[in-house]
């Protein structure tokens, strides 16, 4: 028996909660494969993602009878924005960034989700099941603080199956809205009701465990709008206070607010401060159409190294600095990767969906969640990088989806009837066989490139077979590069790794990035693009002490003894940010050199 989808799409099943399932199962995906936080789940991780969808995607065509395709105004704005990103990534030529695989995997994601919200039943399905993601990631989170189990990154006590507790926090953000909606759902029914009440507190805990102020805010701000729509919208009291007051009021609480937490952590609230000035920066440089997708991480240290080799660093912006690669505020990166023109088109898409707040539809019963967790994700994104974080992403279109569903029931913009024909449902299938084949061979490509890296010591002729054979599926993924460059360098191929260090740097930029392609220089006697290459390192994260002890050496290679013990004294004299062995090993060899040369 055939039901019908009121945004036009026949189902020839009616089991619609499988739909639900799914959505669930993507964003379990997307968490499973960051379980460990390590290099190979990080490099699997947007593939498995993309073929799920993509096959999701080839799923739907074949088993739904589409009659016509309904495109709300969200939907169009998204459209425009999306194909906006497209022309900007070909306007930028080829190779394309791999990363374009994943944007194509959300815009599908978008469309996908809302098949699977036709119902009050499978949007509870889908938000409680959240709950129990949430409710695991907070577990887990709690016992790796106390000990019980180790963290995804060692260099944090609280991590989740993310790998900094930043992203984890925000994760978690969205929790505490859609709990308070469903106890006050549920109130009558005592045993679930305060089985809610204690997932609750777990979340809370863990949020706060995690140390993330972005999600702090976040949290609140998604909070206090739900609490708005369930219990203030139309108490009395409330609208006859004076306005200007609880505006008065509202903004003290929040300046004292922002005030401790840039208090808490000074020095991460001050490194974030420098980030963004060295970003606008960027933007300066590119403002109509920006940089391009993806390539703040790219660009970042570029301008930071031409900053402080300028001398216009203060010794505090020396000791704050670090290798970046967000920009932990959204917005600045879609104005710096887009330009304003961009920027504008994100600007109207977003105000499409937030302007529903201000309209009768934010009671709306369907609406109150997916608006209070769009809204936590857009506060998290003044603070922090939620859009470069695939599981929060997931849930931010999630919400946008459902929210163009529900606009659309309310006002149509544009129908577009579909025929059913063997040549319309051949050619999108055709398509997405396509993208399935070539998502399946960058999946197998980067299963070869591990075994090749973990054997290349003991299979070395077979590795460096698989490392060119794999290398034209692979030539736009800059971990790749990097990886294939460092060990040509490591395995004495200079000129090789040269080359491919060369091409890196067009997908991925580190200081250690040009250190190796220093040594490679200073190998092949090229002491000048050696020196050059050191010396970018070092401007590019100037309180590390490696980059300026592979200077001092060079000095001393090559008999500059002025310039070796210039470099020395500067190793003495700069400040210890984290001490190592390795660090005394250096400032210990910079002072004996000191001591000679009396």
């Amino acid at each position: 028996m055939k039901t019908i989808c009121k945004f036009g799409i026949s189902f020839l099943t009616p089991h619609r909660k499988i739909h639900a399932f799914g959505i669930l199962l993507i964003i379990f995906i997307s968490i499973l494969f960051n379980m460990n936080g390590d290099y190979w789940s990080i490099q699997y991780c947007p593939w498995i993602l993309v073929i799920s969808l993509l096959l999701i995607g080839f799923i739907g065509i074949t088993g739904f009878r589409i009659n016509n395709i309904s495109i709300g105004k969200i939907d169009m704005l998204f459209i425009v924005f999306t194909s906006y990103i497209i022309l900007s990534i070909i306007l930028n030529g080829k190779p394309f960034t791999d990363k374009i695989y994943v944007f194509i995997g959300y815009f599908l994601f978008f469309f996908i989700a809302q098949l699977s919200i036709d119902n009050k039943e499978n949007l509870d399905l889908i938000w409680l099941g959240l709950i129990l993601i949430l409710f695991a990631q907070a577990i887990q989170g709690v016992l790796q603080y106390v000990g019980v189990i180790s963290p995804a990154n060692i260099f944090f006590t609280i991590t989740g199956s993310f790998i900094n507790p930043g992203p984890y926090g925000g994760f978690l953000a969205v929790g505490p809205p859609i709990l308070i909606y469903y106890c006050n759902k549920y109130i009558q029914r005592k045993m679930f009701y305060y089985s809610l009440i204690c997932i609750g507190l777990f979340i809370l805990t863990a949020i706060v465990l995690s140390g993330s102020r972005a999600a702090w805010i976040a949290s609140i701000v998604g909070t206090l709008f739900m609490a708005k729509n369930l219990w203030f919208q139309n108490m009395k009291p409330f609208a006859l206070v004076n306005k200007k007051i609880l505006t008065c009021i509202a903004i003290a609480f929040l300046s004292l607010f922002l005030f401790f937490l840039f208090q808490l952590k000074m020095d991460s609230s001050l490194g974030r401060i420098f980030i963004w000035k060295i970003s606008l920066s960027i933007f300066k440089e590119h403002p109509l159409f920006g940089i391009g997708y993806e390539k703040f991480g790219v660009e970042y240290g570029k301008y930071q190294a031409a900053y402080f080799q300028s001398q216009q660093g203060s010794s505090e912006e020396v000791r704050l600095a670090g290798m970046n690669y967000f920009t932990f505020n959204e917005y600045l990166k879609i104005l710096i990767e887009y330009g304003i023109t961009g920027f504008m088109l994100f600007v109207v898409f977003i105000y499409g969906v937030i302007k529903l707040i201000l309209t009768k539809n934010d009671t709306c019963e369907q609406l109150i969640v997916p608006l209070s967790v769009t809204i936590t994700i857009l506060i998290f994104a003044f603070f922090s990088y939620p859009f470069s974080t695939i599981p929060i992403s997931l849930l931010f279109f999630l919400s946008i989806s459902i929210i163009s569903f529900y606009e659309k029931k309310q006002n149509q913009f544009l129908t577009y009837k579909l025929p059913i024909n063997s040549l319309s449902k051949g050619f999108f299938c055709l398509v997405l066989v396509f993208m399935v084949y070539n998502v399946s061979m960058k999946l197998k490509a980067i299963r070869i490139w591990q075994h090749a890296q973990q054997n290349l010591l003991f299979r070395e002729k077979q590795s460096w077979l698989d490392y060119k054979n794999i290398y034209s599926l692979l030539d736009n993924n800059g971990a790749f590069l990097f990886n294939y460059g460092a060990e040509l360098s490591a395995g004495g191929y200079y000129k090789e790794s040269c080359l491919i260090l060369n091409k890196t740097e067009k997908f991925f930029n580190s200081s250690d990035l040009h250190i190796i392609l220093g040594n490679n220089y200073k190998k092949l006697k090229n002491y000048h693009m050696a020196e050059k290459e050191f010396i970018t390192a070092h401007y590019m994260v100037p309180n590390l002490f490696t980059p300026l002890s592979h200077l001092f050496e060079l000095y001393k290679e090559t008999g500059e003894s002025k310039k070796a013990t210039e470099m020395a004294l500067k190793i003495y004299q700069l400040p210890i940010k984290v001490y190592s062995d390795k660090v005394k090993e250096i400032k210990t060899n910079a002072l004996d050199y000191l001591n000679e040369a009396k």
